[in-house]
């Protein structure tokens, strides 16, 4: 039969389609999730409600997976009434609903919910009050870090270069031969440091005589 290939227009090819993965449940534990909808429906056998609502997860590596619970209202079974009046009020109270009147009141409500997993699917066990919901688009990249300038160093100290020898000055005479050289002066002694000379023992009156 080619029904596929009538309904299609055309034979199916698998090679220009992707192929669609598995659908793995959420791992157990608490997530940030919001009310995205919720129902009133009648059960199957007609004699009662529950309300059904669908969770977004808010952030982290399941964001934007869905997840489903159903609260049972009213319903024939009494146990049924009462587990489903108790999860009720734990999920109005961690949404700080007073007092429910309209399940509109629920929409989009932030709350904190325990996925558990049953028969491979993913179940609703618990709710819990939540701060303010980190999403991927209201988290604000870190700022890049400034580099910071390095210090400046301080100069080099100025190398002192010692003094230049002088040259001695060479004398010539009239004969183009270089003088010799003088000897320095000897360096002047205070006389105060100085012995008397013998001669000055003496006056001059006393040696006036001996000038003759």
């Amino acid at each position: 039969m080619s029904d596929v290939a009538e309904i299609l227009g055309q034979p199916f090819d698998p090679t220009q389609q992707e192929a669609s993965t598995a659908w793995e449940p959420l791992v157990p534990g608490w997530y940030n999730a919001y009310v995205e909808k919720e129902e009133i429906k009648r059960t199957k056998a007609g004699d009662g409600y529950f309300l059904k609502l669908q969770f977004c997860i808010a952030d982290g590596v399941y964001q934007n997976r869905k997840v489903f619970t159903n609260i049972n209202i009213a319903n024939p079974s009494a146990a049924c009434v009462k587990i489903g009046k108790a999860d009720l009020t734990a999920l109005t109270q961690s949404l700080n609903i007073p007092m429910l009147t309209d399940t509109v009141q629920l929409l989009n409500g932030a709350v904190q919910i325990r996925v558990t997993i049953k028969r491979d699917q993913n179940e609703i066990k618990g709710y819990k009050l939540i701060g303010v919901i980190t999403t991927a688009a209201s988290v604000s990249p870190p700022l890049a870090a400034v580099p910071t300038a390095p210090a400046a160093m301080a100069p080099a100290p100025a190398v002192q270069s010692a003094p230049a020898p002088v040259a001695p000055v060479v004398q010539y005479g009239a004969s183009g031969r270089p003088l010799p050289a003088k000897a320095p002066a000897p360096a002047e002694v205070s006389t105060s440091m100085q012995p008397t000379p013998l001669a000055d023992q003496f006056s001059k009156q006393s040696l006036e005589p001996w000038k003759r």
